[in-house]
């Protein structure tokens, strides 16, 4: 930094060794009046704390700037973080929907599993009470049958009989019709 003082270009460096320099050089060259002197250093300082002051805005800018970015990055890692965990949780719940699906479909097969089995059951069970039922059916129209043709055969030989004993009578009308004539005869 450059400062001018007493219309001559003195270059005062930011350290104070070198002010200390300076002024010394200076009054070397320019002996001045006490008032005057006491002036330059109330300026001098003045600059000082000016220049200290500045040092102090660009340091704390420089923290708040720092501090900044920092807010900034911590705050991008806390959203990608929220996304992750976000990410996870659909992941995590899109699995347990998935288990949830293929646990309902086990139920499922295993319950029309069961249903097909007890069908089969049903079916077979039904089949057999049909054969059986086909049988006893059979059977009870051959007994029918039997019963019938036992009818029949007792009809006939009634019949038989009956015819047996009419011709039996015929022969003893005869018989008797045959007698008689001869009787009268």
């Amino acid at each position: 930094m450059s400062l001018y003082n007493c219309n001559t270009a003195v270059r005062v460096t930011e350290s104070a060794e070198g002010l200390d320099w300076t002024r010394q050089h200076h009054h070397q060259h320019h002996p001045q009046h006490p008032q005057q002197q006491q002036q330059q250093q109330q300026q001098q300082q003045q600059q000082q704390q000016e220049q200290q002051q500045q040092e102090d805005e660009f340091q704390t800018r420089g923290i708040e700037g720092e501090s900044f970015l920092l807010r900034k990055r911590r705050a991008a890692d806390t959203e990608r973080l929220r996304e992750l965990r976000a990410q996870l949780e659909k992941e995590q719940m899109e699995r347990q929907i998935e288990e949830a699906l293929i646990m309902y479909m086990k139920e499922q097969t295993e319950q029309m599993k069961k249903e097909q089995r007890r069908m089969t059951k049903e079916i077979s069970k039904a089949a057999q009470q049909m054969k059986q039922d086909r049988i006893g059916a059979m059977k009870r129209h051959e007994a029918w049958q039997v019963r019938k043709q036992l009818q029949q055969q007792q009809q006939q030989q009634q019949q038989q009989q009956q015819l047996q004993q009419q011709q039996q009578q015929q022969q003893e009308q005869q018989q008797q019709q045959q007698t008689l004539r001869r009787d009268r005869e």
